[in-house]
């Protein structure tokens, strides 16, 4: 932070792709997630603004609907914008837009950026107003393969009525069987997905590449503020 505000406290921002309510409140499997959470400012009602990376943090970095976002509202299938990570050309934000960082710097605040995650990063302007930027999968050694990303995005691009057949039948499954049940059963599922677009784009292990963000984080604390976190 700035020095004229040196009295007020820290804000943090932490985001997790994939997570939910339930996995970070009165949840085993999180216990460092469940210990900030308890200590932290706790919302009854929160919506996600959208159903992806890039529009939800878009838009929350934003303080606007999806709708009111012409870079994350459109049909990249349907444009045949490159979207795959190491090829993000999309600028999901207008470079003068009014950001939750460029808004906290006015206040005196200094913003510091770790990402893991290709889509959140100042190449695509998510990362506007920040002051220092860390864009950590930039170091992951994860090499792109175009042959097999060509094949998912050939899937993805299989049409509407293909995807709302998928929506439909996952809505079925979801009604069929029970919440615990069909937890496990995703994450079996996720697991394999995920092994298979790595190879393509990297992001399984990028979404696993906590270590490298904690390990930065460590070391921007001791380096600027000569403090160790302790997790």
């Amino acid at each position: 932070m700035h020095e004229k505000i040196s009295a007020s406290k820290n804000i943090i921002v932490l985001l997790l792709d994939t997570v939910r309510a339930s996995d970070a409140y009165n949840s085993s499997s999180m216990p460092l997630l469940k210990s900030i959470a308890g200590r932290a400012t706790k919302y009854s009602i929160a919506v996600s603004p959208g159903t992806w990376t890039a529009p939800s943090h878009a838009a929350l970095f934003a303080n606007k609907k999806v709708t009111a976002l012409s870079g994350v509202s459109s049909n990249f299938f349907k444009k045949g914008t490159r979207i795959e990570p190491w090829f993000v050309k999309t600028k999901f934000l207008s470079g003068t837009e009014s950001t939750l960082a460029r808004k906290l710097h006015k206040l005196g605040y200094y913003s510091v950026l770790m990402s893991n995650n290709p889509f959140l990063t100042s190449f695509t302007n998510l990362a506007l107003g920040f002051d220092s930027v860390y864009d950590i999968w930039l170091h992951s050694n994860v090499k792109y393969n175009k042959g097999l990303a060509d094949k998912v995005s050939f899937v993805l691009k299989g049409g509407v009525n293909a995807r709302e057949r998928l929506f439909a039948l996952s809505n079925a499954v979801g009604r069929a069987i029970p919440a615990p049940l069909f937890d496990r059963l995703y994450r079996k599922l996720r697991l394999k997905l995920d092994e298979s677009v790595a190879k393509a784009d990297g992001t399984y292990k990028l979404d696993r590449g906590a270590n490298d963000t904690i390990a930065q984080l460590k070391a921007y604390m001791q380096n600027s503020y000569n403090y160790m976190p302790h997790f």
